[in-house]
């Protein structure tokens, strides 16, 4: 977590925590094979700044738009899959996802 001291006329001058991205509702968790997998991951920020997701780990072919959360993927044949992916706010806080 990060601490931001604000520096506006009329403030008090007390530190506030800048709080990290918070993941909303669950991830679809599966899939069939040679069918395009999609799901839409949002993550909303307690301080209301722009959150960015960004895919840290996954097979071969998935992707993760950073500014819409739509997470792709066509898997060719069954099995488990792991997936980790990171919400970030402007601040840099991020908040990590994994699953399978």
């Amino acid at each position: 977590r990060i601490k931001s001291l604000l520096a506006v006329s009329g403030c008090s001058g007390k530190e506030e925590e800048n709080l990290p991205p918070v993941w909303e509702g669950e991830p679809k968790k599966s899939c069939k094979p040679g069918v395009v997998f999609t799901d839409k991951l949002s993550a909303k920020d307690p301080e209301g700044q722009t959150v960015l997701s960004f895919l840290v780990k996954g097979p071969r072919g998935m992707t993760l738009s950073e500014k819409d959360g739509v997470l792709k993927f066509k898997p060719g044949k069954p099995g488990t899959f792991e997936i980790e992916v990171s919400a970030e706010d402007e601040s840099g806080n991020a908040t990590p996802l994994h699953y399978s």
